[in-house]
């Protein structure tokens, strides 16, 4: 029926092309134009289409036999549509407008005047039923189409029992619904009935069971509910005829959804109507629960959880309302306690909306029975013994959070920090359970040097100043192995001193040598950073100056007020992560005798004005590649040096297997080159080099 359909709306849409197109005014000196009208021939009372330009200043639209026609549908200002009226005759149409009017090239023509006089019968009429039509000129007819589902409702004319100028017999289709028919010609012309058929559709007098389990069967009871094309629950779920577990006219039987939820099911026929039930459906919870545990009620330890259809449950949170993992087999419901978890009820949720509570169950907390030493300096470590203490996750002395070093079930050792007091000993569990200690912990004041505020970088001869504790306790500090000598202030709170000249580039953390005890470190770095002179400029291959020819994007610059030694290349680039080439040479082979891949490395001087992060670099020997990122403050220090140890590049675009001396000869292209990271670069370069 559906392909009859659509081949009948093609024949049609040809034939109304065929007939707008046949009568067709153009002007193109005017602003409103006429293109197309149609159908033609056309039924009287049925409607006629006008296409073109700017229609919608039409006033009215005369036809041969009629007054003007003043009730226009203007669907857009290219289409506007009129009603034929009865007594029309063939005749040129005019299109008036203010100003103007249009005439038609082509006559309108009418097709026989069909009609419907009867339709019987009109009710108690069901899918499958003969139905007969009575008019005139029914023999023009091509479709018959009933209210209700267009492509299911629809007969062609190669489907009539029989058809006559006065009559066309019919059976009633599957997706027929009450109320009024069209009648359809060849030409798109349709006629709408007087009366209305009253087909008869499915009903639901009863379900069965009502309080039901979802994955049971479901009993729907009624009439003509072989009709019936699908069946919608609550929740959505729509279920179609074709995976129904049986079906007849008085009894569907069909598997009730996972996420069926109460309340009334819808049938769809396939009219498209749809008709609600009367019984609402009661979805089946678990009942009958309790909660067992095999060993006991602690956080990371199982549960049990036993009940009457547990095959129901899809989630499952603990009392903290954090949804938990859980298994199910053989009728037990498994789950691991989550640390979060506190003293409650386990709630079980359905796909149905439901949920259900199992009785409250009380976990296991951690207690403290005692620590030692009684006495510590504050900075010391602390044991505290106890019971349950692994679900511990935080540790305060006093009002001083301390850090975990070690962490079992009966112990744990904390570290206090070095400005700690005397005070009570307080564990948290990762739930919000707390233990308190019955004494309190005695803390003496620290005598170690503590830092807490220095500056993240320096270059040698600055002057810096550090902030803390204790600090006149430091007899020395120790840049590696490189001692200050010039200390401007030495206080408890305060040590200023200047920056050996000799202090080691890089990033460490300070050394303080101390009147009493061991060494300590800072907890923070410092980079210290500068530039490193050269020491012979046989071995730079790279200075700008005009040493050797080069070619890239990077542009040669000489700012006085930027300059290190004469000229430098300037990257100044924004853009995306692709490959850039800021300065490259191909050709010729590095004959720098004594340089030694092991011990040497790849040497540049850099000024960073400003990098966006993320941004890295790719440095190029032949085939070996060193991957670079900036890791300092830009525009902080000025001009640096850079190291790449010749050892650490690699082939395979940087990832593969080393450089050795032996790969050294063979170098014959180097470049500094964008690798990743979108944004911007304003950097400096100068006096590439090697050096030990």
């Amino acid at each position: 029926m559906k392909k009859l359909y659509s081949l009948l709306l093609t024949i049609l849409c040809i034939v109304v092309g065929a007939g707008i197109f046949s009568g067709c005014q153009k002007d193109e000196n005017t602003a409103v134009k006429l293109d197309a009208f149609g159908p033609c021939p056309v039924l009287r009372g049925s409607e006629i289409r006008f296409i073109g330009d700017n229609l919608d200043r039409i006033t009215a639209v005369v036809i041969p036999g009629c007054p003007d026609i003043t009730t226009i549908t203007r669907v857009s200002t290219s289409e506007i549509k009129v009603t034929v009226p009865q007594e029309a005759v063939s005749g040129y149409i005019v299109l008036k407008y203010a100003g103007g009017q249009i005439t038609t090239r082509t006559v309108l023509s009418f097709t026989e005047p069909y009609s419907i006089s009867a339709i019987a019968p009109l009710t108690a009429i069901r899918e499958g039923a003969n139905v007969t039509i009575t008019g005139d000129y029914l023999w023009d007819i091509v479709a018959v189409i009933f209210s209700g589902n267009a492509e299911e409702a629809t007969v062609d004319s190669a489907n009539f029992i029989s058809q006559s100028r006065t009559s066309i017999a019919l059976k009633v289709p599957r997706g027929a619904a009450s109320g009024k028919i069209q009648i359809a010609d060849i030409h798109g012309n349709t006629l709408y009935s007087d009366q209305e058929l009253n087909i008869i559709q499915p009903a639901i007098t009863a379900l069965s069971p009502l309080t039901i389990k979802a994955g049971a069967e479901l009993t729907v009871t009624g009439t003509n509910l072989d009709l019936v094309t699908a069946i919608t629950f609550q929740g959505g779920t729509v279920v179609n005829a074709d995976v129904f577990v049986s079906q007849s006219a008085t009894q569907i039987v069909v598997l009730v959804p996972e996420d069926c939820r109460d309340g009334v099911i819808i049938s769809t026929a396939y009219s498209r109507d749809t008709y609600t039930s009367s019984d609402a459906l009661i979805m089946v919870v678990p009942t009958g629960l309790a909660v067992a545990a095999p060993v006991s009620f602690k956080a990371g330890n199982m549960v049990e959880i036993s009940g009457n259809d547990l095959d129901l449950v899809t989630t499952l949170s603990f009392n903290s309302g954090v949804n938990a993992a859980f298994s199910y087999a053989a009728g037990i419901i498994t789950a691991t306690i989550p640390t979060t978890a506190t003293d409650g009820v386990i709630t079980l949720n359905t796909a149905a909306g439901k949920n259900v509570t199992t009785p409250s169950i009380t976990l296991v907390k951690p207690v403290i029975t005692g620590f030692t030493p009684a006495i510590i300096t504050a900075g010391d470590n602390l044991t505290i013994n106890g019971t349950d203490l692994d679900l511990v996750n935080a540790v305060r002395v006093g009002n001083f959070v301390c850090s975990i070093v070690s962490q079992s079930i009966t112990d744990i050792t904390i570290a206090t920090p070095l400005n700690c007091t005397s005070g009570l000993v307080e564990v948290t569990a990762a739930n919000g359970d707390i233990a308190v200690s019955s004494s309190m912990v005695t803390v003496n004041p620290s005598t170690k040097p503590t830092v807490t505020s220095m500056p993240t970088s320096a270059k040698p001869g600055d002057e810096i100043t550090l902030y803390g504790t204790n600090l006149n306790n430091v007899r020395n500090v120790l840049f590696q192995t490189v001692a200050v000598t010039q200390y401007a202030l030495r206080s408890p709170g305060t040590l200023t001193f200047t920056v050996p000249l000799t202090a080691p580039f890089g990033l460490y953390s300070l050394i303080f040598e101390l009147y009493e005890g061991a060494d300590v470190q800072t907890d923070d770095p410092i980079s210290i950073s500068g530039v490193e002179p050269v020491v012979d400029w046989d071995y730079v291959f790279f200075d700008f100056d005009g040493k050797d020819s080069w070619w890239g994007v990077g542009t040669v610059g000489n700012d006085p007020g930027l300059s290190l030694n004469g000229n430098y290349i300037h990257i100044d680039y924004t853009g995306g992560g692709g490959w850039v080439t800021y300065f490259a040479r191909n050709g010729g082979h590095f004959n720098y005798t004594g340089v030694d891949v092991s011990t040497w490395s790849y040497k540049f001087d850099v000024n960073v004005l400003s990098i966006d992060p993320g941004i890295t670099f790719k440095v190029r020997l032949g085939n070996f590649w060193y991957i670079w990122a900036c890791d300092y403050p830009a525009g902080t220090n000025g001009w640096i040096t850079v190291t790449l140890p010749l050892n650490q590049f690699r082939d395979n675009d940087g990832f593969g297997v080393p450089f050795t001396n032996a790969d050294f000869p063979g170098v014959n292209e180097w470049s500094f080159n964008h690798d990743g990271g979108a944004g911007s670069i304003n950097m400096l370069i100068d006096n590439v080099r090697f050096w030990p």
